[in-house]
């Protein structure tokens, strides 16, 4: 569900380091293709928005500002009130992803990748003075998202069978 101003979404997002009234909702229901995910008769939705870094904002604030945004949106966009069907729910933010994984800022994706040298900044897969220590995930070589996670998954595999 696409932000109505995408890139004043992500002006939010990087110049005033908050979140947009209007942010760009992903979906994903894994128990639609794997009912054992939920419970029977539920689903389990997984919904993410774009947030900025870290820099010491009120998360309490605006996440429940941001979960307001996300229900009239769905509610909107589907012509259904949702909020009656949650269950539970979670929220993972910037600052449960740092404590959680380490990475700067609780960057979900590592470096910022603005610029065409970004690539080459990112953590490599392995570490040299480790023997046998290999990383993979969005904030390694190559890069965020499915298809480069996995990739990096595979250049640790190939590292670790020798197939430099």
């Amino acid at each position: 569900m696409f932000s109505g101003d995408y890139e004043k979404e992500f002006r939010y997002l990087f110049r005033e380091k908050t979140i947009s009234p209007d942010p760009t909702v992903y979906i994903f229901i894994s128990s639609r293709a794997v009912p054992s995910d939920a419970p029977p008769g539920h689903e389990n939705w997984y919904v993410m928005i774009n947030v900025p870094e870290n820099t010491g904002q009120d998360w309490d604030a605006l996440i429940a500002e941001a979960r307001q945004n996300i229900v009239e949106k769905i509610n909107r966009m589907l012509g259904t009130d949702i909020e009656r069907h949650i269950v539970s729910s979670s929220v993972a933010d910037p600052r449960s992803i740092e404590a959680d994984t380490a990475s700067y800022r609780g960057a979900l994706y590592g470096l910022s990748s603005n610029n065409m040298m970004a690539a080459f900044y990112r953590h490599p897969n392995f570490r040299r003075s480790i023997k046998g220590l290999y990383f993979v995930g969005g904030s390694v070589h190559p890069g965020g998202g499915i298809p480069l996670c996995l990739s990096s998954a595979r250049i640790a595999d190939s590292d670790i069978a020798g197939n430099h």
